[in-house]
């Protein structure tokens, strides 16, 4: 993603950077630890790195700018957080961190920018950013049965529709153990996870209902629809903000 295209392209320059920790007496620049947490998916540096670049190229294009008290507010809500209740205690925590108050002042006017950014967002401009998005905000509850054959499948959803239990086929009859040890739940699913036919009966169906046989690779799996979830504007409304 984005992420590792923006982390690839600070790594491509070759350049020398500083010290980040010291372990057992042995130096590791920052370099080398963002190339152990990008090869283990950790992509939360990049994903912060990422937000703070936005807030402030949108506050330059749009000529934002924070008020003295507001980066003052910021400022203090930092050290009140960590406890640093004086000026000492605050460069004692900087030096300690590798940092200096030049760079503190620079992330505080950031959190002030994004604060002054979130507070300018209308609610028209929220409701109609939840409209847009409002179907990839739901999920639903799925289950599964995978199988060998097509006449399988269709033998165990009979049983179904005769009144067996779904949970225990699945954990006697599924050929993914990963899912069978759950009485074949495979967790809450995004529209974006399934395939049409399936997306459309599990969103459009009630608890319960059956989907399937459907091919699926080298199986035929038989769904059975869960709770659906539906966010509404208030549930997403502090999110959309963001």
């Amino acid at each position: 993603g984005i992420a590792d295209k923006i982390i690839i392209t600070v790594f491509s320059q070759g350049e020398t950077m500083t010290v980040f920790l010291t372990v057992n007496d042995e130096e590791i620049d920052l370099e080398t630890a963002l190339r152990w947490q990008m090869i283990a998916g950790n992509h939360t540096f990049a994903q912060e790195t990422i937000k703070n670049a936005v807030v402030k190229q949108y506050a330059d294009a749009n000529g934002i700018e924070t008020a003295a008290e507001e980066l003052q507010a910021v400022f203090n809500e930092f050290r009140y957080a960590l406890g640093l209740e004086s000026a000492e205690a605050t460069n004692a925590w900087l030096k300690s961190h590798g940092l200096d108050l030049q760079s503190l002042q620079d992330f505080c006017e950031i959190c002030a920018l994004r604060n002054r950014i979130r507070a300018s967002v209308t609610d028209d401009e929220i409701q109609e950013r939840y409209t847009e998005i409002r179907t990839s905000l739901e999920r639903v509850d799925l289950y599964a049965i995978f199988s060998a054959s097509k006449d399988e499948s269709a033998e165990l959803r009979a049983q179904l529709e005769e009144g067996e239990n779904f949970l225990a086929l699945a954990k006697e009859h599924s050929t993914d153990p990963e899912s069978a040890k759950k009485g074949g739940y495979l967790g809450e699913t995004s529209r974006e996870e399934l395939s049409g036919e399936v997306e459309a009966a599990a969103f459009g169906g009630r608890p319960g209902d059956l989907i399937g046989p459907i091919k699926d690779d080298e199986d035929y799996v038989l769904y059975m629809v869960g709770e659906r979830m539906a966010p509404t504007l208030e549930d997403v409304r502090e999110k959309i903000r963001e």
